[in-house]
């Protein structure tokens, strides 16, 4: 008894490092692109506020989401949770300032060139609210561990999207920059799948769940975006700003 015992702790800690290293791999991956384009002079001179105040939110998160899988594998778990309701009234903060930072930039220069405005809007306000659900029902089921650390890691690929994105050829790929990106963001989940399915023999459903719902809702905002009704909000939106001067579709700037 002892023995099933010794190896059923080994496996949950063997389980637990692999999330850990992965929280870790996207949260430097993610921070290394905001880095890259600060380093190549593509960061937006003289930003507004709410551009530094995204920022430090976004970096406030993955210090979180690493911290929690330290704390998971160290078995700290009254840490944890405290950390855990931190990172609950941290998500509507983020979830409000990703939202506000795609309207001022999409006001200020029309968003990324490689990206449509339209798409940009809609795509970037369903990945944020696709972040937002995953979290909250992660959350939600923390009880269930299995379900709970799948559904976090998911959310954690999904919102470091933006950073990774920006340490890929995207210029290359216009006018499919958003399912591009979305599928190397999805490359860690995808990873972790594999890794389950190794070590199960099955694949855990909290994995197509996860995964399946960041899919599904860059499939409603390519459509949102593409509809005379997303256009027309998206005009009203730059009207009569710089982010109005610049094509409607993605292009290759220069």
């Amino acid at each position: 008894m002892a023995t099933v015992t010794q190896g059923m702790e080994s496996s949950e800690t063997r389980e637990r490092r692999f999330f850990l290293i992965m929280s870790v791999v996207i949260a430097l991956l993610t921070v290394a692109g905001f880095a890259l384009n600060i380093l190549r002079g593509q960061a937006v001179p003289n930003p507004p506020l709410v551009f530094h105040l995204h920022a430090l939110a976004m970096l406030g998160w993955l210090v979180l989401a690493v911290s929690q899988s330290a704390l998971a594998y160290r078995n700290d778990l009254k840490r944890h949770r405290l950390l855990g309701t931190i990172a609950l009234a941290w998500l509507p903060v983020l979830v409000i300032l990703g939202l506000a930072m795609t309207i001022a930039s999409l006001r200020l220069h029309g968003g990324p060139p490689v990206l449509g405005t339209s798409e940009f809007l809609f795509v970037n306000s369903m990945h944020v609210a696709s972040f937002a659900a995953l979290t909250g029902v992660a959350v939600a089921m923390w009880r269930k561990t299995d379900w709970h650390r799948r559904l976090m890691l998911c959310g954690l690929a999904s919102i470091g999207a933006p950073g990774i994105a920006r340490l890929l050829p995207l210029t290359l790929f216009v006018p499919y920059v958003f399912p591009v990106l979305i599928v190397a963001a999805m490359v860690f989940p995808a990873a972790a799948l594999v890794f389950d399915a190794q070590r199960t023999g099955r694949v855990h459903p909290a994995w197509l769940w996860g995964i399946g719902s960041v899919f599904a809702m860059l499939a409603i905002g390519e459509l949102l975006a593409a509809s005379s009704w997303g256009l027309e909000v998206t005009a009203g939106l730059v009207e009569g700003t710089p982010g109005a001067d610049r094509p409607l579709w993605g292009y290759v700037p220069g």
